[in-house]
C-alpha cells in the first residue's frame, strides 16, 4: 500500500512538470497567434486607411 502511494506521488509528480511544460507552450502559441493577428489587422487597417485618403 505504502510503495504504491509514494509510486502514485512520484508520477503525479512527473505528469504535473509535463502539463506545466504543455501548458505553457500551449499559451505561448496562443499568445503568438493573438500577436500575430493583431500585427496582421493593424497592417491591413494601415494599408485600408492609407489608400482611403
Amino acid at each position: 500500500m505504502k510503495s504504491s502511494d509514494s509510486t502514485g506521488t512520484v508520477i503525479r509528480a512527473v505528469a504535473g512538470k509535463h502539463w506545466n511544460r504543455w501548458g505553457r507552450s500551449a499559451v505561448a502559441n496562443v499568445a503568438k497567434g493573438a500577436s500575430t493577428a493583431a500585427g496582421t489587422a493593424l497592417f491591413s487597417f494601415v494599408v485600408w486607411w492609407l489608400q482611403r485618403r
